[in-house]
């Protein structure tokens, strides 16, 4: 199990602010994709908490995602996947990593990607329903006007826009994914997320990193559904066959040891001034 401590001081105009602080927690569920024979569908398979965790939990499934025969799991197609069987805790910091291998190709108007979901609320419509969406891009469409290739980027549900279901998705942040990024094949991304209720008086604190390389904070105060509520999971979009008709057996997602922490220390998220 690896323990991180992170500590971000940034210094601005006439003040210092500090933010996402957290340390070492309790591992809630996990699953190191070792469990499944190669080819079988990860839908309605327990996570089998290798790396940590005794909570029961299984794979809601969609479609598109199977055991590979490396070890991990692949998606040739679009899919998204949940942890059924724990719900976040409205107001509490967590820490959600995976190793993540995002497609190769484009459908010609956006990038190819893989997500990891935090706050799903609905898993019969995981497309309209996650709070938080934090997506790697394929590098394909660099140069070509695709936007946001080769980049993590989030997007979240935001309040004063009707309802979560209807899929609005605000304060759109991005960054480049960068060559001291990768290991072994793989982007590490953990997500440190939490601490507030995502309002003005209790600030939703959101850090990303890719192999503890750090790549934004967002500080939220209009989260559509308070404090975490639903299920965290990932998904892909992705087709091995591409808009040219062209098939590309590199144009699929790769996910490998996913794993939720309940931290001890929230996250901090404040200025002196």
């Amino acid at each position: 199990m690896r323990r991180h401590v992170t500590l971000l001081i940034a210094l601005v105009v006439m003040g210092l602010c500090l933010f996402g602080w957290s340390t070492g927690g309790t591992v809630i569920l996990s699953d190191d994709f070792s469990s499944g024979a190669a080819g079988a569908s990860l839908s309605t398979q327990p996570l089998n908490n290798a790396l940590g965790g005794s909570v029961s939990t299984v794979w809601s499934g969609n479609i598109g995602s199977v055991y590979s025969s490396t070890g991990d799991v692949q998606s040739t197609t679009w899919g998204m996947y949940f942890a059924t069987g724990y719900n976040l805790v409205p107001g509490a910091s967590y820490v959600l990593e995976a190793d993540m291998l995002p497609p190769s190709g484009s459908d010609g108007t956006w990038p190819f990607w893989s997500v990891l979901e935090i706050g799903c609320l609905d898993t019969n419509d995981p497309w309209h329903n996650p709070n938080i969406t934090i997506r790697l891009t394929s590098p394909d469409g660099v140069g070509d006007g695709i936007p946001y290739s080769n980049a993590v980027w989030f997007d979240y549900c935001c309040t004063g826009e009707g309802e979560l279901s209807a899929g609005y998705h605000g304060n759109l942040t991005s960054n480049t994914i960068d060559a001291g990024d990768w290991v072994g094949g793989y982007l590490p991304v953990r997500v440190e997320f939490g601490g507030g209720l995502g309002t003005v008086a209790s600030p939703y604190s959101l850090d990303v990193y890719i192999n503890d390389n750090f790549k934004w904070h967002k500080t939220i105060t209009d989260l559509a559904v308070g404090g975490n509520a639903g299920l965290v999971g990932f998904g892909s979009f992705a087709w091995q066959t591409d808009e040219e008709g062209v098939y590309d057996p590199t144009e699929e997602a790769h996910i490998d040891n996913f794993k939720l922490t309940l931290v001890d220390t929230p996250v901090i998220d404040w200025c002196l001034y």
